[in-house]
């Protein structure tokens, strides 16, 4: 598995440059520092973001359709419904950030670094980041987590959930999960 790296760049003029409902589309961000920015509504549609450093940054509402985000660093980014369809992300970097009902659509996760990211209510590519259909909860899950609902924990924590936990989790999530419970554990375990 690559390492991840923080890079260091050199800050240019976007550094006073408001980005908040620009639209970016198709223009090249290559190893730029975007990082601590706030760029809610950014349009990055067909953007080149190979190696950009947006650490940090908020980016709620954002469209990164058909980017090209090759090693891009969202270390702690705000995602919250971004969109992220048809993205090329090889190599990214998602550690603990937030991807809350965002949108990954026949998106290229291989090898993305998603430790700590939160998935709640994220809509995925199918491979790394997979959805369960359900009418009562979203259900969301990678090989290392399991969103149902607002909350989220490790595949060995729900296993190991008391009914007394699920109670506290939602008061009427007990019968739900005692119904669905094997079934979802199941599949978790053969998606491994």
């Amino acid at each position: 598995m690559k390492k991840f790296k923080r890079k260091v760049y050199k800050k240019g003029y976007l550094a006073t440059v408001s980005l908040v409902n620009a639209n970016c589309s198709g223009m090249n961000f290559d190893c730029k520092d975007l990082s601590l920015r706030s760029m809610n509504r950014i349009n990055f549609n067909d953007a080149s973001l190979n190696e950009a450093d947006l650490t940090r940054s908020c980016l709620l509402n954002a469209s990164f359709k058909n980017a090209r985000m090759e090693e891009t660093i969202l270390y702690r980014a705000c995602l919250l419904k971004a969109d992220f369809t048809n993205t090329y992300l090889l190599y990214a970097d998602f550690r603990k950030a937030s991807l809350v009902c965002a949108d990954f659509t026949s998106a290229n996760l291989h090898s993305t670094n998603l430790e700590g990211a939160k998935i709640q209510g994220c809509k995925g590519n199918g491979k790394e980041i997979k959805n369960i259909e359900d009418p009562t909860y979203h259900i969301a899950y990678t090989k290392d987590v399991l969103a149902i609902g607002c909350e989220q924990h490790s595949h060995q924590e729900w296993k190991g959930f008391s009914d007394e936990r699920i109670i506290a989790m939602d008061k009427d999530a007990l019968g739900w999960w005692i119904q669905n419970k094997i079934k979802i554990i199941n599949l978790l375990t053969n998606d491994s």
